[in-house]
């Protein structure tokens, strides 16, 4: 039998071969016989990371640590984030791939381009001055074993059971949620008061009856989608505005559906 040595890896572009024993590939060679390994490819890290990035639709966001997972090596965000830069490929969207903490991250292009191809594609921005706020992380607070009742009184327990993270309660898709600040009171009888804060989560489905947030030529509103006889409209909350039907003719996009309210008492 002949012994087989190593399985050479390459860079991408090239062809991965079986070295063999010199006498016996001397021999092959000679014979003018091409192996088998030499149209075998293997894909390596670089191409991997290129196929899941080119694959984010417009409007969503990966970030490098979820390409490194979905590549295969949770730990490699670091490198993900070298290999995107060195990439000029229009086709291969880097700009959807953003840091952890809903920071936007590095591009090779600018971070002013950046930023520009993600307000094109309806993508809300971290720091942005029109009131929609990046991710922030709350403190973790202590939690009183007992309820507190909205009735009558009940008698008090000094006891406290646990911590508890409003990240893990109220964002189950970190890379995908955002906080936006409410102006206005269309939605005052759904409990959204005006200088809310909002909850929204970017990779909920949006389905009849979900209060969402909705850009309608550009511009932002939260409404609740409602079906009515084949129609849909984005509906308020208050008498005082008007139902919102999307036609055919219209800019809208759902972006985000909303997940929690936040306002003080």
């Amino acid at each position: 039998m002949h012994e087989i040595a190593r399985t050479k890896m390459c860079l991408p572009g090239e062809e991965v071969r079986q070295t063999y024993q010199k006498d016996k590939l001397d021999e092959i060679k000679t014979k003018n016989v091409r192996l088998p390994w030499e149209q075998v490819r293997i894909a390596t890290f670089r191409e991997k990371i290129h196929k899941i990035v080119r694959k984010i639709p417009a409007g969503q966001a990966l970030t490098y640590k979820q390409v490194a997972a979905f590549a295969g090596k949770p730990r490699a965000f670091r490198a993900v984030g070298n290999i995107l830069n060195q990439n000029y490929d229009p086709d291969i969207p880097c700009h959807r791939v953003v840091k952890s903490d809903g920071t936007l991250g590095g591009y090779n292009r600018g971070e002013a381009q950046k930023i520009k191809k993600l307000r094109q594609e309806a993508m809300v921005l971290p720091s942005q001055e029109d009131g929609l706020q990046n991710r922030k992380k709350f403190a973790k607070c202590p939690v009183f074993q007992s309820t507190v009742s909205a009735g009558f009184p009940s008698p008090a327990e000094d006891f406290i059971e646990e911590t508890l993270d409003l990240n893990e309660k109220c964002i189950k898709h970190p890379a995908a949620t955002f906080f936006v600040r409410v102006s206005g009171s269309s939605m005052i009888n759904a409990g959204i008061k005006n200088n809310d804060l909002l909850i929204v989560d970017r990779s909920i489905e949006p389905s009849n009856n979900k209060v969402v947030i909705a850009v309608i030529n550009g511009d932002f509103t939260v409404k609740r989608v409602e079906k009515i006889n084949e129609k849909v409209f984005l509906m308020p909350e208050n008498k005082n505005f008007k139902p919102i039907e999307i036609t055919e003719d219209m800019d809208c996009k759902i972006w985000g559906v909303v997940t929690h309210v936040i306002h003080s008492v």
